[in-house]
């Protein structure tokens, strides 16, 4: 599995995935992401975006510096914090162990950047999948509801 760095011509299967049914029902609306990531990519100081590949592109991840991003759930979380959101957004790469990879290819990104002392995630808590994915990679469930990883203990 491999990452690149998302395109321009990449949003039309970013949009294909988050009009998934079972995306949507925990990303939201696929315009408000694309609006997001169009209005940031290339230009901006505070996130990064990805595309996952396995041969063909199977998934999307970002990642962003909390105190640096618009006010969220996030916002109160020390400075040194990524949050993270991912997806797999092909069916035929679903339940197989591909989300535990991703996860930890993610983490070795933002660590090897040597930026973070921590990595947040705020899943949609009915997104089952995701949160056992979490699990399996250290993150454990904050107060606040979010999932939290120390990186210092890895």
């Amino acid at each position: 599995m491999t990452i690149r760095e998302l395109q321009l011509d990449d949003l039309p299967l970013v949009r294909n995935w988050l009009s998934k049914g079972y995306i949507r029902d925990y990303f939201g609306k696929p315009d408000n992401w694309l609006r997001e990531i169009t209005q940031n990519l290339g230009n901006s100081t505070w996130i990064n975006y990805y595309i996952v590949e396995e041969i063909i592109p199977i998934g999307f991840f970002q990642y962003y510096d909390t105190d640096k991003a618009p006010l969220g759930e996030w916002s109160n979380e020390p400075t040194g914090t990524a949050g993270i959101d991912f997806l797999i957004g092909e069916e035929i790469f679903l339940n197989k162990g591909y989300g535990v990879k991703l996860l930890k290819i993610i983490i070795e990104e933002i660590k090897l950047k040597g930026f973070h002392k921590y990595i947040i995630a705020d899943p949609d808590q009915r997104n089952a999948a995701s949160v056992k994915v979490l699990e399996k990679c250290g993150f454990k469930l904050t107060t606040n509801g979010l999932f939290k990883l120390k990186i210092d203990d890895l």
